[in-house]
């Protein structure tokens, strides 16, 4: 397009009363009616579309300060519409999920209620050591990432999601409610109370999706060493802890029995201790087990036959033993926990529970595991009659 007037010639035949103010925008539509006198210096650009139908009444009296750009000053973008102003200091990997619920950290671990299998195993890396079925009715894994039981994670899944997560730890805490090693009156300055209904005292406290059960070591350093928590979605506490709204099988007594072994090593980890408990046959303490429940009974002795020699019988004349009953326990983390709680540290069981030597009667002392090594092995049954309703045995033994 012409950037100058074009000079006209010297005998035009209309003379224009004003000098056009700028060349049209929109080329004229038709052809011209008259054919021009005088050829014009700059050959046009385009053909105007469109035909003027009034005359430029002024000529411009101020040029234009800036010429116009037919490029864009600014390039547009194929996907943002505007460009981001900061570059992010780290690309993210991962999308992240949306997590509603608090988390519950365990070591370098981190699980929180509605997570997804996947998503579990994606933050455990390694795989479980156990499956089974829970006597609640969910599908339970467990882990024991680094195989030192310092960091023992079981969690229970329904319709796809987290609704059970567990831990003996000394390294856990979950939200900002709780930390392993909290005392009695750290749990309660942060919203727990005292429940002496199930079996046993535990510290309890119900969140906006959860029951959060917190177990106390009162018999000996009365802080927390471990933590069970429930979606609220399962039901009443009620529901989830008292034997008789839980269902059993022989598959889920037997899970619940190994279990009992995994928890009980944990508990050793908790306390320090780098030598680990055997995991035995369980054969002799299931049978025991489901003797007591056959006759409705926490006992020790079968009829007749003492249960020190059951234990020669089934585990070869052990170095050391000693064995554990109890009733009433709902799950394997209940049954252990309650042994815990409920037994001194003059007992047997605490004595075997910690063991890291033995003396004989001939004062000989033997240490695990130079010397020799102390094995677990578990019993879990039910009955449906009568008030006791779960049954429990814990073997220790050193060979």
């Amino acid at each position: 397009m012409p950037t100058d007037t074009p000079t006209p010639a010297p005998d035009p035949t209309p003379v224009p009363t004003v000098k056009p103010t700028a060349t049209p925008t929109v080329a004229p539509t038709e052809k011209p009616t008259a054919t021009p006198t005088v050829k014009p210096t700059v050959k046009p650009t385009a053909t105007p579309t469109v035909k003027p139908t009034v005359k430029p009444t002024a000529t411009p009296t101020v040029k234009p300060t800036v010429k116009p750009t037919a490029t864009p000053t600014v390039k547009p973008t194929v996907t943002p519409t505007v460009a981001p102003t900061v570059t992010p200091t780290v690309t993210p990997t991962v999308t992240p999920a949306p997590v509603k619920s608090p988390i519950l950290k365990v070591g370098k671990y981190s699980l929180y209620l509605g997570m997804t299998l996947a998503q579990v195993n994606e933050v455990m890396v390694v795989g479980t050591v156990d499956e089974g079925l829970s006597p609640q009715g969910n599908q339970s894994y467990v882990y024991n990432p680094g195989g030192d039981y310092s960091c023992l994670i079981e969690v229970q899944i329904r319709d796809g999601k987290v609704v059970e997560m567990s831990t003996i730890s000394k390294n856990f805490s979950y939200g900002d409610i709780l930390t392993s090693g909290d005392s009695f009156s750290t749990l309660t300055s942060n919203g727990f109370r005292s429940m002496s209904t199930y079996q046993y005292t535990i510290y309890s406290q119900t969140t906006d999706d959860a029951y959060v059960n917190v177990m106390t070591d009162k018999q000996r350093d009365r802080k927390a060493y471990g933590v069970q928590i429930f979606d609220k979605g399962l039901g009443s506490m009620d529901s989830l802890l008292y034997p008789k709204n839980c269902t059993y099988s022989d598959a889920v007594n037997k899970y619940q029995a190994r279990l009992s072994a995994l928890y009980l090593n944990a508990y050793r980890a908790y306390h320090g201790i780098e030598s680990l408990l055997n995991l035995g046959d369980n054969a002799t303490a299931q049978s025991h087990s489901e003797y007591m429940a056959k006759v409705n009974s926490d006992v020790m002795d079968e009829g007749s036959e003492s249960w020190k020699d059951r234990f020669n019988d089934a585990y070869g004349d052990p170095l050391c033993k000693s064995e554990y009953v109890s009733y009433g326990s709902p799950d394997a983390f209940s049954a252990v926990t309650y042994a815990i709680s409920e037994q001194g540290s003059a007992t047997n069981f605490y004595k075997y529970i910690l063991m890291e030597e033995v003396t004989n009667k001939n004062e000989d002392t033997f240490y695990i595991p130079d010397d020799y090594e102390l094995y677990i092995s578990c019993g879990f049954a039910n009955t449906t009659s009568g008030s006791k309703l779960t049954f429990t045995a814990f073997d220790f033994y050193g060979l």
